[in-house]
């Protein structure tokens, strides 16, 4: 995965926008309407939220249903983890109790 974004990450940009500012302020109030470039409106919780889903679905290729599946796999993980821990120490218990009546 960082190999695909490696490039982005570890480098620096810069971007002339002076064409895009006079672009702006050459907006008719109807072209700003219709044409809302203003970044102060954005929403940005959402913006990333919306940034994050993307990257999952298409840096990682990830998409609902595996996560749906991965998160069904890890309940059936904690669950056999766990039985596994208490079928264990139940058997580690039972040997202590013929230990101590062998031994005392």
């Amino acid at each position: 995965m960082m190999k695909d974004i490696d490039f982005f990450v570890f480098r620096h940009f810069h971007f002339d926008d002076t064409r895009l500012q006079e672009l702006i302020a050459s907006q008719s109030d109807m072209d700003k309407s219709l044409f809302n470039m203003e970044i102060s409106n954005i929403v940005w919780q959402d913006y990333f939220l919306k940034s994050i889903k993307g990257f999952k679905r298409h840096i990682l290729k990830e998409n609902e249903y595996r996560l749906e599946a991965n998160q069904r796999y890890n309940k059936i993980w904690i669950a056999y983890y766990t039985l596994k821990t208490f079928y264990y120490g139940f058997i580690l218990y039972l040997i202590i109790l013929i230990l101590k009546y062998i031994f005392y």
